[in-house]
């Protein structure tokens, strides 16, 4: 029996028995091993004359290969002669160990992937090649699909699936043209981008369970830079990048930069943040690849923005679009005519727009908007940008390949049918993803465009397949709010989230349920309620909120389906 679980998991799968069991049957003793005893001068001739005649006699009971088992819970049973199972104990516990733990480990590993297929390619990293072998049939027995170690197809019947040899690798300059090379040399599994569709999704959970370093591909020390997303729903998703990979967002930006009609002589004013958000950093490195001015002002100090925009003479502003109408307003405010100004572009991104928001933006700065479509998972922001058409946003497909897919049912979908955009990057060192699922909705169209470019066009996002909500950039999920609440006494699970924006700011009010105790005349304890929801709710997912405690029972229930706890009164279409 195991004393306690493998790895303090949560239970134990049993593997082993088949080595076990052709071991015992070939038991034996021949005249060279007795010698070999003989000469030790410990073993007295009486038992050496035993192990010449020996014939294994015990009775053994043991639990299926495969079966799920738990601490103290009996797996093997021998019953025999004690010098019997004295002589096989030291083989039966160390391949029943051995073997029980890759097979727990293999199962875990299947659990957590979520339906999505995992083979077994251990055998470089065997102890042995009988450790290889019976590690790859106890990870199929675990619940892997196969293994690369072609014997053990061989021996057990297992699937054997193909991999690519380390040094295949080494042979090339970087991983993707080696696998590059591999699919031209071995085209029947994969002969074109369009046969990615074959290979599985990956999801921010599969990110987040990677969390910090998992998901590089290069050795640390190759790595030179990080960002990560803000972590809103669990650990954060870790970005890495090589110096490569630095290169590669700049030219990306810088690209797009040019389509809104930039060039080195511009002075772009940035006030997207820096720090481990993207945002700041992408814009900042295609200012530089382009040759261009940066203003590195980040966020926030309103009036000093306006001031530097005027002093410096900024031909460029990079904000969010609710940022930008505030500063629009504050500068109208300051006396600023911009007009005589001179922007020449303004560059926005970072959550969603409605076109109303665009023609206000840029009836107040008097130059045109172009949209700046990113992700920390994939780069940043680059990976789609809008040229002078504003018909779409163009994606670098160079660096980036694009699908729209069902969110429902993960089936590919034509040309301009509106569903959810997952992205691949082919140029990626530090951190390559494929098949991203963003969540974000949108549709692609494949027509040359009006600037004569025939990159793939990205609508504008118009929601998320997820219920996720961004609110003044921020990306906030119900259940930040729920975990939050539950820290509170004296209310009642049942809340709802209410966004609005009344003009040009995003607003968010979340409705708490009382509890019968608190809802009542105590005025000064309730308010003490909201006062602590609120800190606690702003301490979760980093903006402030409009708490308002109502009356027990007030709040709709759900008696088909999934609850409305979002309630988004914005028109973002």
């Amino acid at each position: 029996f195991f004393r306690k679980n493998l790895d303090n998991g949560g239970y134990n799968v049993v593997c082993g028995l088949e080595e076990i069991i052709d071991y015992i049957k070939n038991l034996k003793f021949d005249d060279e091993d007795i010698e070999y005893l003989r000469s030790k001068k410990i073993f007295n001739e009486e038992f050496l004359e035993y192990l010449k005649k020996f014939k294994f006699e015990c009775d053994i009971w043991a639990v299926k290969e495969g079966t799920p088992v738990f601490p103290n819970e009996p797996l093997i049973v021998v019953k025999g002669p004690v010098i019997q199972a004295q002589l096989i104990e030291t083989m039966l516990l160390l391949t029943v160990n051995h073997q029980s733990l890759i097979a727990t480990k293999a199962s875990r590993i299947v659990r957590a992937s979520k339906g999505r297929a995992v083979m077994e390619f251990g055998a470089r990293r065997a102890q042995g090649k009988d450790g290889a072998i019976y590690g790859a049939r106890a990870a199929y027995i675990g619940g892997c699909i196969g293994t690369s170690c072609s014997i053990t197809d061989k021996m057990f019947k297992i699937p054997a699936l193909g991999t690519m040899a380390h040094s295949w690798i080494q042979m090339f300059d970087s991983e993707y043209e080696a696998f590059e090379t591999y699919a031209n040399v071995f085209p029947e599994d994969i002969e074109t981008l369009e046969d990615i569709e074959k290979l599985p999704f990956l999801t921010k959970d599969d990110l987040r369970a990677c969390y910090p370093f998992g998901m590089f591909a290069v050795d640390q020390k190759e790595i030179i830079e990080v960002h990560s997303s803000s972590g809103t729903t669990g650990k954060p998703v870790v970005s890495g990048y090589t110096q490569k990979d630095i290169n590669n967002w700049g030219e990306i930006v810088a690209r797009g930069l040019t389509m809104m009609g930039l060039d080195s002589d511009d002075i772009i004013q940035n006030t997207h943040g820096y720090g481990l958000f993207t945002g700041g950093f992408g814009v900042h490195y295609g200012a530089h690849r382009l040759g261009a001015t940066i203003i590195p002002i980040s966020t926030g100090q309103t009036r000093r923005q306006v001031e530097i925009m005027a002093d410096f003479g900024s031909t460029c502003l990079i904000f969010t679009p609710s940022y930008g109408i505030y500063l629009g307003e504050v500068a109208k405010e300051e006396g600023i005519d911009f007009d005589k100004i001179g922007l020449k572009a303004i560059g926005f991104g970072a959550e969603m727009w409605t076109a109303e928001m665009r023609d206000r933006i840029e009836e107040t700065f008097k130059t045109k908007a172009y949209n700046i479509y990113g992700l920390t998972e994939l780069m940043g922001p680059g990976i789609g940008m809008e040229c002078c058409a504003q018909n779409g946003l163009h994606i670098a497909e160079d660096f980036f390949y694009p699908e729209i897919i069902d969110p429902n049912t993960g089936k590919r979908l034509a040309e301009g049918q509106h569903g959810e955009l997952v992205l691949t990057n082919l140029e990626r060192e530090g951190m390559p993803i494929i098949r991203f699922r963003t969540k974000d909705l949108t549709a692609l169209h494949y027509d040359t465009c009006e600037c004569g470019r025939t990159l793939a066009r990205m609508e504008r996002i118009t929601g998320r397949s997820d219920d996720m909500i961004k609110v003044k950039g921020v990306a906030v999920f119900p259940s930040q709010i729920e975990k939050a609440l539950l820290k509170v006494s004296d209310i009642e699970p049942h809340y709802q989230i209410i966004v609005t924006r009344p003009d040009i700011m995003d607003e968010i009010e979340i409705k708490v349920e009382a509890s019968e105790s608190l809802f009542s005349d105590n005025i000064k304890e309730m308010i003490g309620v909201k006062r602590k929801i609120g800190e606690y709710i702003q301490n979760e997912i980093g903006i402030a909120v409009d708490v308002s405690l109502v009356a027990p029972k007030s709040i709709p229930r759900s008696t088909k389906g999934k609850i409305q706890r979002v309630i988004d009164k914005r028109n973002l279409h």
